[in-house]
């Protein structure tokens, strides 16, 4: 698949993410798991294939997942359900960085456009 990505639409589906995540430690349920799935979908089907980002954005959703499962429960210390869903979260941003900078080095991917992120 080929594809032009521009910065500013590649920083808004960040920003959006970031705010899903937010609305999931703020006790959100399944409705922002559901946006969270669209989203993360959305956002590494505008690039080439890439399994170290889908691998990124599954444990992103999983750490999103166990946040939202285990809010009730309590089964891991709250401090460590933000963590793991904090660090899932840079793994993605860094993961999608690295495939933008590839597709940025790699004219045959089809992607003219430079595309620069604002820091997570």
């Amino acid at each position: 698949m080929t594809s032009i990505i521009s910065a500013a639409e590649m920083n808004d589906k960040l920003s959006t993410i970031e705010r899903v995540l937010a609305g999931i430690e703020r006790g959100g349920g399944a409705i922002h798991l559901r946006d969270l799935t669209a989203l993360l979908v959305d956002t590494i089907s505008m690039l080439e294939r890439n399994p170290g980002l889908e691998v990124a954005a599954d444990d992103l959703y999983a750490a999103a997942e166990r946040f939202v499962r285990d809010s009730h429960v309590g089964s891991l210390p709250p401090a460590r359900k933000q963590r793991l869903l904090t660090e899932a979260h840079l793994r993605f941003h860094r993961r999608l960085r690295g495939a933008l900078e590839q597709c940025e080095l790699d004219d045959q991917r089809g992607c003219r456009e430079s595309v620069t992120l604002r820091a997570a």
